[in-house]
């Protein structure tokens, strides 16, 4: 019954100003009643009033210990109605339990059905009245914290107006530096912070003000991360004293979470995460994931930790010192190694070289950035996350770029022999060979396999792979190498269809002239007449590389095999239109098909005998009416 109660949604959550919300639990004497909670209210129950008053100076001796300082208690005392209720509930289901078994098995007679039906009834009025009656007891009751009694009457007329207060009352007490640390948050906040390439312009809560929290401040003409803002502060001396007792565990995602999101703080995981961004960013703290050791917010993978909720909790934070001689003198040999120039070991110096070296590099990279968004190459990720990297570096401050040089110079200096190599290969040889074998793979090889021809499947794959790597340019021998022989595949079989059709159409064009209707052709007639021939004539081909078709007829593979199928239907067609134009306009021509006359398979001498009967009999009689024949 007391968990029904406390089931209800208006009792389920509490609510502390527009701070944060909880989740209650309830226990009843040590009993746990459904889910865990934040703040836990423990019931304690008594059998009578007599009792009330012994029992509640317990609870308040018990909440004065060190070991109960956090124990929300409510005392409140049973009833004999309570008692009755109890009793007639239990006896009403063990009847039900009772006339349940006998329906089970089919024992049960249409009285005991009825008797059945108002035993349910029972249960369920007998069960509202005694959770009624509890609801009565427990707004008689006493709440207990830390030794402080809070009477029923004081705090309310209804229970949930009764717990909603006793809450108002001890919730500062448990979260003592819950508003610090509680704002209004998107969620994205960590992210937006460690991809600003300027700290400018960022939501309000990164500010001092209103709704603010002072995480960023302007140094300058500089908006710079603030690690003694008071949030900042809290979370980073938490680090420093775990750090300084060698524990590894308690600086573990979960375990801040669990420590900043529990009692006395009761601040959000992104609350939590926002800060320690914050101090990364500043260069407080290094984060360690899945065996890397991040020590630059500069790294696109070093943002993971902090955005990913998975990463988050197995990341390791670790408060860091400033900028020591070594990590200068690592940084002033990373410059050295990435551009071949020196500079001084001092941390301005190395900013602003740095930040020289970026501009100048943004500006080397527009332009290829260009061209391979232009041809679709698939290098556009990594030169945006260089980009990125460069962008940070020229607007970051020069302990920023101290820490990127030191933490990231290798992988600077191979971004940008990356970027040099591509370069190199998008002039108009790189390009012309890049469209060459996409040529080859999406137009050529279809073509040839379509045709049986599979020798260069292997290779062809080959190609396919290399031109979808990110380092596509470091393969260009390769890949020049295998469009090449896909292209001399595909150019071997053009130029045979292409002879082939040339060789037989040359043929069909010198059967039409040999015929004794072409000299009394009128010779202005004879090119048109011959065209349906002619244009599929191509003797010279023109085969470019690279190309697809010859130059000059620009006939596909498909459209020769088409022409070379349709040649016979071509050849009479010319025919039938010489014919035509040689014949007297009094004269009637017919075409007769001997195709017509052949139906089915010959399987014997007197067949072949009475087929050819047949066409001789037909030809004989269109004669004797005059008609000129023509034999297709």
């Amino acid at each position: 019954m007391l968990r029904g109660i406390f089931n209800d949604s208006a009792l389920k959550t509490y609510r502390y100003k527009d701070n944060k919300t909880f989740r209650l639990g309830i226990s009843v004497d040590g009993t746990t009643l459904g889910d865990d909670g934040d703040i836990f209210l423990s019931l304690c129950l008594t059998d009578d009033s007599d009792e009330f008053s012994k029992r509640l100076a317990e609870v308040r001796a018990e909440s004065w210990q060190d070991s109960h300082k956090y124990d929300i208690n409510w005392v409140f005392s049973l009833t004999p109605e309570i008692d009755n209720f109890v009793k007639e509930v239990y006896a009403s289901r063990k009847m039900v339990e009772k006339y349940d078994q006998l329906r089970a098995q089919n024992k049960i007679s249409t009285d005991e059905a009825t008797c059945l039906q108002d035993e349910n009834h029972s249960v369920r009025g007998y069960e509202s009245r005694l959770q009624d009656k509890l609801t009565d007891a427990l707004e008689k009751g006493t709440g207990m914290f830390r030794g402080v009694a809070s009477d029923a009457p004081s705090l309310g007329k209804n229970l949930n107006e009764i717990v909603k207060k006793l809450l108002g009352k001890i919730v500062p007490d448990l979260y003592p530096k819950l508003e610090m640390g509680s704002r209004p948050l998107k969620g994205d906040e960590a992210e937006v912070l460690l991809k600003a390439a300027n700290l400018q312009a960022l939501p309000q809560v990164f500010y001092a003000g209103e709704n603010g929290l002072g995480l960023v401040v302007k140094d300058g003409d500089k908006f710079v991360p603030n690690p003694s803002a008071d949030v900042a502060k809290e979370v980073l001396d938490y680090l420093v004293i775990e750090h300084s007792y060698g524990s590894k565990d308690s600086r573990l995602g979960k375990s801040l979470e669990k420590r900043f999101g529990g009692i006395g703080y009761g601040w959000d995981r992104d609350m939590l995460r926002l800060i320690l961004a914050v101090l990364f960013r500043a260069g407080s703290i290094e984060v360690s994931s899945a065996g890397q050791k991040f020590d630059s917010y500069q790294e696109p993978a070093s943002r993971v930790p902090l955005t990913n909720n998975t990463s988050f909790k197995s990341a390791l934070f670790t408060p860091v010192k400033p900028i020591d001689l070594k990590t200068l003198r690592r940084a002033v040999e990373s410059y050295e190694a990435l551009t071949g120039e020196t500079v001084a070991m001092d941390k301005n110096a190395i900013g602003e070289a740095l930040k020289k070296f970026a501009v100048e590099e943004i500006k080397g990279l527009y332009p290829v950035k260009l061209q391979v968004k232009s041809h679709k190459l698939p290098v556009l990720t990594p030169l945006q996350d260089y980009e990125d990297t460069l962008n940070t570096i020229e607007t970051g401050s020069n302990d920023d770029c101290v820490n990127s040089l030191a933490g990231i110079g290798s992988s600077l200096k191979e971004s940008r022999e990356q970027l040099r190599k591509l370069g190199e290969c998008l002039d108009e040889a790189g390009l012309t060979t890049l469209g060459q074998a996409r040529t080859a793979v999406d137009k050529m090889w279809p073509q040839l396999e379509n045709r049986g021809q599979t020798d260069l499947a292997e290779q062809m794959a080959e190609l396919r792979n290399l031109l979808a790597a990110e380092n596509f340019y470091e393969s260009f021998p390769q890949i020049g190498s295998i469009r090449t022989s896909i292209a001399e595949a595909y150019r071997t079989h053009y130029e045979k269809l292409h002879a082939e059709r040339a060789i037989l159409f040359g043929e069909a064009i010198e059967k039409i002239k040999g015929r004794v209707e072409w000299d009394t052709l009128p010779e202005s007639m004879q090119e048109p007449v011959l065209s349906p021939l002619t244009c599929r004539n191509c003797g010279d081909i023109d085969l470019a590389a690279g190309t697809l078709t010859c130059g000059e007829c620009e006939a596909t593979l498909s459209q020769m095999e088409s022409d070379i199928a349709a040649l016979g239907g071509l050849f009479a067609q010319v025919v039938a239109h010489i014919q035509k134009l040689t014949t007297p306009p009094n004269i009637k021509v017919q075409r007769v098909r001997v195709a017509d006359f052949f139906s089915g398979s010959i399987e014997n001498e007197d067949h072949v005998k009475i087929t050819f009967a047949r066409l001789q009999d037909h030809l004989l009689k269109l004669l004797d009416e005059g008609v000129k024949i023509v034999i297709e």
